[in-house]
């Protein structure tokens, strides 16, 4: 097997790139961290095309999960970015990807998002990203089997990020096979323990289970700063739970969620429960 070439020759760039990744794979640092190490990296090598992917790809992620800055400056900043990045390297399959998610996770257009899964996946059939979304395109859709299929497919692509268990877990739960979900995301919670989503999930997947302590358990460790302000979504699952119910807002449908683009950022995530 012939070894990647290294994406830049410059080491403290290359440092910094690494340091970044820790925030999107759930293992460690900050937005705040991620933003300023890619920052860095692309000021010491302005050619280091998947440092400039990855500024774009964090910073849709934490507009997406946790709500960062609002709609029209993250979504300018990442595309601008995630351009530079593909003029640098028109391969690089997770530039296209990345503008999937801008797509249907940010604009919620499902026409251009499929268009750029399929050129990242022209690229690169493996490329975990664009897998991963289709997975939770199908989510949104119902079609809980295809997307638990992707999202093991993702996982097993790219067992360090975080989001492959997340998601399997949330697929699982909405399929209402609560069994599997807490079974994947416990051995999430084992990788992950300072992600916040993973117990979150964990939690939401106990609920219906009438496991009381071990929900209570879990979302007391997902109780950071992002999740202090979100008790409403939190009181409205459990309510759902009680009644025998799933919370309907584990993956909604990005149609449904059109109403809600004038909404603050926060309150939009907050309210789409991503």
């Amino acid at each position: 097997m012939k070894a990647r070439a290294a994406p830049t020759n410059n080491s403290e760039a290359h440092l910094q790139y690494l340091r970044a990744l820790e925030w999107r794979r759930g293992t460690g640092g900050s937005y705040e961290e991620s933003i300023a190490a890619l920052k860095r990296a692309v000021q010491l090598d302005p050619s280091f095309a998947d440092a400039w992917e990855a500024l774009g790809a964090t910073y849709v992620s934490g507009f997406a999960s946790v709500g960062y800055g609002t709609y029209e400056s993250v979504r300018r900043e990442a595309v601008d970015d995630l351009q530079r990045a593909l003029a640098l390297n028109p391969q690089l399959a997770a530039a296209h990807s990345d503008l999937a998610e801008i797509y249907y996770q940010m604009d919620w257009t499902s026409a251009p998002a499929r268009a750029e899964l399929e050129r990242a996946l022209a690229i690169d059939p493996k490329d975990s990203l664009a897998i991963w979304l289709k997975g939770y395109m199908a989510n949104a859709d119902g079609r809980f089997d295809e997307a638990i299929a992707m999202h093991n497919e993702s996982r097993d692509l790219d067992p360090l990020q975080v989001d492959n268990y997340r998601q399997l877990g949330n697929a699982y739960y909405r399929a209402g096979r609560l069994d599997a979900g807490i079974a994947v995301l416990s051995d999430a919670v084992k990788r992950f323990p300072a992600a916040p989503t993973i117990h979150y999930r964990l939690a939401c997947c106990c609920l219906p289970n009438t496991r009381p302590m071990r929900r209570w358990q879990s979302f007391h460790s997902s109780s950071s700063r992002i999740f202090t302000s979100w008790v409403s979504p939190w009181r409205s699952i459990s309510s759902g739970a009680a009644r025998g119910g799933q919370d309907s807002g584990a993956s909604v449908d990005p149609r449904q969620r059109r109403q809600w683009r004038g909404l603050p950022a926060r309150n939009r995530v907050r309210q789409s429960w991503r």
